[in-house]
């Protein structure tokens, strides 16, 4: 048998791969978005814990008839969870795909706690903490709200694009800076608001962030919300925090559109090079762009509205005749008058697109 420090080792590496281990529960997870009055079921709820005293993560449930479905958090990952209750028998069984497989969590449900095991390739210790009940979720529970005033233990808001129309299916927490991932979850519903309940007698203040994951163009995109006021506040005073998808535009010494890389033949001046950039379609948040004609700035084209493109270029050179230039993608073998470009996330260069150009053989 494994001692605890050997466990601890074994539990550490498990989970830096997206394994997990033997648990008990501890930090608190606050109920979903668009919230009303509490219902009265054991399962529903926020659910929190701790692996091997070392890792917290925490759940968040809600059961319908004998269906439970919610989310699992830890490491910074967000996983869907489903599963059945019994209620004759008080046992709870949850699985949730991860990318090491499928996750089991079973056992019986008694003074707030579930007592049971966990498998992934090979079964371990769990108890569970419910750290509160949830509340019963409906389409118009936000017609409710009040968006302009803070209500006490509760964040609330709308996400709208710089159009004013409301985005939907966003991801928005409230972030306490005292307890690492100790928070509570959200998403806007489909007038952009959202309302998330905050636990009661926590330490610490609390932070609101967002971000959208979504896919444009067959591509998996991830973008960081502009936030109107990012302060920290109380749990007992609530907040209103509201947020603008923005798809360009400054962003302190940055900015929120993305990058450019004309990979450059020879034989021209680079800074003589138009590019004409004609929308495909709606903007990452679903505003029509406009026809762009811009030029390169070093060797990039900075902050172009998110989307997708059909991209040209001319030579204007000071002492000579315009010139159309080729283009084609990197991993095309013939040239062409014109390429399409969708942006994609590098770890090193953030929202970026590139292409090869050459002036005509």
């Amino acid at each position: 048998m494994k001692n605890k420090n050997t466990l601890a080792i074994s539990l550490l590496g498990i989970l830096s791969l997206g394994g997990l281990g033997p648990a008990t529960f501890g930090a608190a997870l606050a109920a979903p978005v668009t919230t009303t009055a509490a219902t009265a079921d054991v399962v529903s709820g926020a659910w929190s814990g701790r692996f091997d005293d070392m890792i917290d993560f925490t759940a968040q449930l809600k059961l319908q008839g004998a269906n439970v479905a919610g989310t699992i958090t830890y490491l910074k990952e967000t996983y869907q969870v489903g599963g059945r209750w019994d209620a004759a028998a008080q046992r709870l069984k949850l699985t949730y795909k991860h990318r090491n497989g499928l996750v089991t969590i079973a056992g019986v449900v008694k003074n707030g706690a579930l007592i049971g095991a966990y498998d992934l390739k090979g079964p371990g210790a769990l108890t569970m903490k419910r750290a509160g009940s949830a509340a019963s979720t409906t389409a118009g529970a936000t017609a409710t709200n009040d968006f302009t005033k803070a209500t006490p233990y509760v964040l609330k808001g709308t996400v709208k694009n710089p159009a004013g129309q409301p985005v939907a299916g966003v991801e928005v927490w409230a972030d306490n800076t005292l307890y690492y991932n100790m928070n509570a979850l959200g998403k806007t519903d489909a007038s952009g608001h959202f309302v998330i309940q905050l636990p009661q007698g926590q330490l610490g203040t609390w932070q609101a962030g967002g971000r959208l994951r979504t896919v444009y163009q067959g591509e998996s995109i991830e973008l960081d919300l502009q936030i109107d006021k990012d302060d920290a506040f109380t749990a007992d005073k609530g907040a209103v925090r509201n947020f603008t998808l923005l798809t360009s535009g400054p962003r302190g010494n940055r900015y929120w559109g993305g990058t450019i890389w004309p990979n450059d033949g020879s034989g021209y001046v680079y800074e003589r090079v138009e590019y004409t950039l004609t929308p495909v379609g709606p903007l990452v948040d679903g505003t029509a762009g406009q026809i762009l004609k811009r030029f390169a700035k070093g060797n990039i084209i900075p902050d172009v509205p998110l989307g997708k493109y059909k991209v040209t270029a001319r030579y204007l050179p000071t002492d000579g005749p315009e010139r159309d230039m080729q283009l084609k993608s990197r991993d095309a073998d013939e040239w062409d008058s014109s390429v399409v470009i969708t942006f994609r996330r590098e770890p090193q260069y953030g929202l970026m697109a590139d292409f090869d150009i050459r002036l005509p053989k």
